[in-house]
């Protein structure tokens, strides 16, 4: 027994010895060139990858280097003179833009898509929610910190354009503070709903979205506080939710003459771009479904004073809102689960899979997916008849109007990562 003992504790630590000798970051290595007579030199660049063995290195230019969230991207200088030279790292937000080949479809489709989360608009309209009450306050308040969230946003993207970079992170602290004063107030309101409140749909979808929202918000402030050191940050670069492109600067250190310095200094010696892998378990994003019906929908009129029906469309398009979990599969298919409304209420529902395949298309990261989908259409009538006139007592045709959930082979398409 103590033999076995003994072997299974010696097997044990070769295991944590291998695992410790994997890289746990995305590493370029540079080596610090020297002086060419004015020229400049050719930067020698070998990387190496997380989850390799920290001996294995590729030669040449990294591409774009996959990093997991909460890992970090370095560089690792050789042939370093810490005597006489500094060696800083520092990285910028890169923002990834919508290849034009979609940016029309995906454009309007984002333009579209938060109204379905926006309280007053949407499945969240007045007639759903109400705008008093307890619901209707705590979709307020939602809706606020959603507002919120957004200026912040808009804040960062003119970022590159600001002249004073140091007042903009101030005005972006500002804004993250009454974000987090805003989600404190939507988080009293949803304690006082009463039991029953909290398990409708309408109510569901808003704590979603509060909760995704408030932490949009506080990984913006994280952001926003760290700006200066970001600038200056030496060796790596952690990883968050933004591609960034990671620079190296190489300069003398103070009191040290240019004529004494026989290696290359500069302001970018060596970059490369590192790509944030998600480790979320669980993402909401916008998107689009597409769901193809067996047979076409139908709709319902009053013309020439009796009842018609008509065809409608087979293949609708409907901005929606959709939850993607990690599968159990392969790390690239997800599980998604996809709602829209209207003024009604909900009017589409997706489940399926989704192929989320990377930055495949010109840098975009788009993610397709197939499943079960399912739209409230009108059926049939309530009262009535086609061909009979409109009874009576019935104001409209749309009182009379059946309708139900139609299944349909559906399809989503979404802009993943925002």
């Amino acid at each position: 027994m103590r033999v076995l003992r003994g072997a299974l504790f010696a097997i044990a630590l070769q295991c944590v010895a291998w695992r410790m000798t994997l890289a746990q970051e995305a590493t370029v290595f540079v080596r610090h060139p020297l002086k060419n007579s004015g020229k400049k030199p050719v930067v020698q660049l070998e990387y190496q990858l997380p989850g390799e063995r920290t001996d294995e290195r590729h030669a040449g230019d990294p591409p774009l280097l996959l990093v997991p969230q909460g890992s970090q991207a370095c560089f690792s200088v050789e042939r370093a003179n810490p005597l006489l030279y500094t060696y800083t790292v520092g990285s910028k937000i890169l923002k990834v833009e919508t290849p034009d080949t979609v940016s029309r479809i995906l454009k309007q489709l984002l333009a579209l898509a938060p109204r379905a989360v926006v309280p007053g608009q949407g499945f969240f309209a007045p007639d759903t929610v109400g705008t008093s009450g307890p619901i209707g306050q705590y979709a307020a308040t939602v809706g606020q910190l959603f507002r919120i969230r957004t200026e912040m946003e808009a804040l960062k993207l003119s970022s590159d354009s600001a002249s004073n970079l140091v007042e903009l992170a101030k005005a972006g602290i500002m804004l993250a503070s009454e974000a987090a004063d805003t989600n404190t107030v939507a988080e009293d309101a949803y304690k006082a709903l009463s039991d029953e409140a909290r398990k409708q749909m309408t109510v569901r979808m808003l704590r979603a979205g509060q909760l995704d929202q408030a932490d949009r918000a506080k990984h913006l402030a994280g952001e926003f506080e760290g700006a200066e050191g970001l600038m200056t940050q030496r060796l790596c670069v952690p990883m968050a939710k933004d591609r960034v492109r990671v620079t190296l600067s190489i300069a003398a250190r103070s009191g040290v003459g240019a004529d004494n310095l026989k290696k290359m200094t500069g302001d970018e010696i060596a970059s490369f771009d590192a790509e944030p892998k998600s480790t979320a378990a669980l993402e909401f994003g916008p998107g689009v479904i597409f769901n193809t019906l067996r047979d076409r929908s139908k709709s319902f009129a009053v013309a020439e004073g009796k009842i018609v029906e008509n065809e409608g469309d087979q293949l609708l398009f409907r901005p929606a809102i959709l939850a993607n979990f990690r599968s159990w599969g392969p790390t690239w298919i997800w599980g998604t689960v996809g709602i829209s409304g209207n003024d009604e209420g909900i009017s589409d529902l997706f489940v399926g899979v989704t192929g989320r395949f990377g930055y495949s298309i010109a840098g975009a990261r788009l993610a397709l997916g197939v499943g079960l989908a399912a739209a409230r259409l009108p059926t049939g009538l309530t009262k009535g008849a086609v061909g009979e006139a409109l009874p009576a007592d019935v104001p409209n045709i749309d009182k009379i109007v059946k309708k139900s959930l139609v299944p349909g082979f559906g399809i989503v398409l979404m802009a993943t990562g925002f």
